[in-house]
């Protein structure tokens, strides 16, 4: 996972790393990390990690399945 400081930043200069990727690789990949991150910060609760992105929960639930499926190897 992307290590940030506490301001939600990489090092000086330094670029997120999916950045460089194509535009839809690289807004899956965000939407990755962000989702990824509301859940920690909801200790893994997904009720709660929705709210604080302002989604419905079952919205979540379903990002969050697209998210697995494209990670499994065809």
């Amino acid at each position: 996972m992307l290590s940030l400081d506490a301001m939600g930043r990489t090092k000086p200069g330094e670029l997120l790393p999916y950045l460089s990727l194509p535009y839809h690789e690289s807004i899956e990949a965000h939407s990755r990390y962000i989702i990824e991150r509301a859940i920690e910060e909801a200790d893994g609760n997904q009720s709660k990690a929705a709210d604080r992105l302002k989604l419905q929960r079952t919205y979540l639930a379903r990002l969050l399945k697209q998210q697995k499926e494209k990670e499994q190897p065809e």
